[in-house]
């Protein structure tokens, strides 16, 4: 998979001369064609081991044949050009080299750990493998089948390639977040930013405690922030003063990549389409202000919409016939502020934008926030859990200043970055010192943000999708202090960042590396829930009794997947007695072997397609029940 990447990435290369957009290239189009290949392999049930191997080891010929063939004499040239190019820059090289090694080591050796992996991310992977197919299924968790498929796809092909190995599942996520700190750099060098400031933003994007620490789970909101990320890259050019969107060959290209690039979105990450939203909006402004041709604009969005249609309809489709309508409440409108009513906007805005705020600097930061935060709320009559501004109605909370967890960790440097730079913006002696393009660079990426704050309905884990924002305005920043850098007060500024940044990432290697070397399957499983021991008795029991068929009743939110990797010797795992939308996808004829039940309040006896199932005694477990047929 990595392989037939990089030949896609040197293809690109040979053609383009532009590694940034090389790589967006080729990412997109690998995902694509892995995209569309997983979804006819899953039409006829054929998603297995020997096809998707058929498939990838067919993309490495072609691309090595085109490569080598065609562009041998291109290739030593660009190899003698890396060759110089890494001989003038030595110890960025060497630097970067050795992160983004530890980075993947860290990435191989860490057990998936965290809630949404056990529950229904490598959960349907599993279900996946299984039914052959990425359609939907019965089961009892129902974001397993509701969420966007492509991340986990990426998840499942190495799954299978591995022989249904869960060593490599992070993976995914931490290529990810080394290549969105090359686009970073990227947007960087597109805005005319000096190298010094570059780096500088790579690495207060890279040791915020919330990206860090996504990179090493099988979470997908890195992989939703490389959409983001590309979309800005090919956008900057289209910002200029000039007209620019001529119906050429050129930027037909731009568009259908781009295009490509928000359905991708979508089905990786909704809340991507919110970032993509807001610039689009700015960039119809400045097409209207420059006076392009209606023209043009309508054939771009003709387009445009229909790359997006054909990319998000095949999961469109399956919702329909699930859950009638385009996705479940659960990953959408759900997610979303559920008033307009200002008073409720301004304090859901402050609830989610000041949630990064909170640092171990300032004693009690996050005490003091909170305090903040509900006076206005008091102030403004607006109740600060009401269930359209707090996601189920939970209880307002603010995380403390030392938060490295990958779900509710937090990103206090560059959100502080941004609150200053946002505030000194509008101050006149400081516009001037920006071009045009890169105040409407500035002004869009803060408004993404901004706007994003506003519509995401409050939940504690809101930091992690703000991962998808950074990797569009910490460029921003970095352009603001940049265009200063005749102060001393910038320099100071990109100082101290760094110092504060280093010293956050310091503490989370720390983190990482304890889990990583010291957390073995199946104790990493549960590193995040107290359920091993009630789930290694289930296990023994079953793996002694030779059970193959086990149909499993589950409670929302408990964990699925550890037991494919505990049951050593089952064929099949599969949902029964399934009530909720996807009961229709039960197979009748399906006779388990065994019924394992997770939850509370197990019954002495079970019903299952006719058959009675009686429980077993496991040692007083309290989480797990195993079933076996009378």
């Amino acid at each position: 998979m990595i392989l037939s990447l990089t030949l896609l990435v040197l293809l690109a290369y040979i053609r383009k001369k532009d590694i940034y957009r090389s790589i967006i290239f080729a990412v997109t189009l690998w995902s694509v064609l892995l995209y569309i290949v997983t979804e006819l392999l899953s039409l006829v049930h054929q998603v297995r081991r020997a096809t998707i191997l058929m498939y990838w080891l067919a993309l490495i010929a072609v691309t090595a044949f085109l490569v080598f063939k065609y562009h041998g004499t291109e290739c030593k040239e660009i190899f003698f050009g890396i060759g110089k190019l890494i001989a003038e820059n030595k110890a960025v090289f060497w630097v970067s080299l050795l992160f983004a090694l530890s980075m993947l080591v860290l990435a191989v050796r860490t057990v998936p750990f965290n809630i949404d992996s056990m529950e229904h991310y490598l959960a349907r992977v599993y279900h996946w493998d299984d039914n052959r197919s990425i359609g939907h299924y019965a089961t009892h968790v129902i974001r397993q089948v509701a969420d966007p498929v492509f991340p986990q796809i990426i998840v499942l092909h190495g799954y299978i390639l591995t022989g249904r190995s869960d060593l490599f599942v992070n993976c995914p996520q931490c290529l990810a977040y080394l290549l969105n700190g090359v686009i970073v750099f990227g947007i960087m060098k597109e805005l005319q930013i000096r190298k010094e400031w570059c780096l500088t933003g790579c690495i207060l994007f890279f040791a915020s405690p919330i990206v860090f620490a996504e990179a090493l789970t099988t979470q997908t909101d890195h992989i939703a922030a490389f959409w983001t990320a590309a979309f800005a890259y090919l956008i900057l050019p289209l910002l200029h003063d000039e007209k620019s969107l001529d119906f050429d060959g050129k930027n037909r290209g731009r568009i259908v990549l781009m295009a490509l690039i928000v359905g991708m979105g979508y089905i990786t990450k909704p809340n991507t389409c919110i970032l993509m939203l807001v610039f689009l909006t700015g960039l119809l402004i400045l097409c209207i202000k420059r006076k392009e041709r209606i023209r043009d604009m309508l054939l771009f969005a003709v387009i445009a919409s229909v790359i997006v249609i054909l990319i998000t309809a095949p999961e469109m489709l399956r919702n329909l016939v699930s859950f009638r309508g385009l996705s479940h409440p659960e990953v959408g409108k759900k997610q979303l502020i559920g008033t307009l009513l200002p008073n409720y906007v301004f304090i859901n805005f402050l609830k989610n934008f000041t949630y990064n705020l909170p640092n171990f600097w300032t004693a009690q930061s996050g005490e003091h926030i909170k305090k903040v935060v509900c006076f206005l709320a008091e102030v403004l009559h607006v109740n600060i859990d009401d269930p359209a501004i707090a996601e189920w109605g939970r209880a307002y909370i603010v995380m403390p200043g030392r938060s490295l967890g990958c779900d509710m960790g937090t990103a206090p440097v560059p959100f502080w970055l941004l609150t200053i730079c946002a505030f000194a913006y509008p101050v006149p002696a400081v516009r001037r010192m920006m071009s045009s393009v890169e105040k409407r660079y500035f002004s869009l990426s803060v408004l993404s943000i901004l706007v994003f704050c506003c519509v995401l309905r409050w939940e504690p884990f809101v930091a992690r999708y703000m991962i998808c924002y950074m990797v569009v305005f910490i460029p921003a920043i970095i352009l603001f202090l940049s265009r200063l850098s005749y102060r001393r007060t910038a320099y100071a500024a990109g100082a101290v960042s760094l110092f504060l940044s280093l010293a956050l990432l310091y503490d989370l290697y720390g983190v990482a590396i304890d889990r990583a070397f010291t957390k073995t399957r199946p104790e990493g499983y549960f590193v995040e829930e107290e359920m091993m021991a009630d789930y290694l008795k289930a296990a023994e029991y079953l793996n002694a009794s030779g059970a193959k068929k086990i149909g499993l009743v589950s409670s929302e939110y408990r964990y699925d997947y550890p037991l494919p990797a505990l049951l050593r010797d089952c064929e099949r795992i599969a949902h029964v007695n399934v009530e909720n939308e996807t009961a229709k996808y039960e197979d009748p004829d399906f006779r388990p072997d065994a019924v394992l039940y997770i939850g509370d309040e197990a019954k002495r006896e079970i019903e299952c397609h006719g058959e009675t199932y009686r429980r077993i005694p496991l040692d007083d477990a309290v989480d797990v029940a195993v079933y076996i047929r009378e």
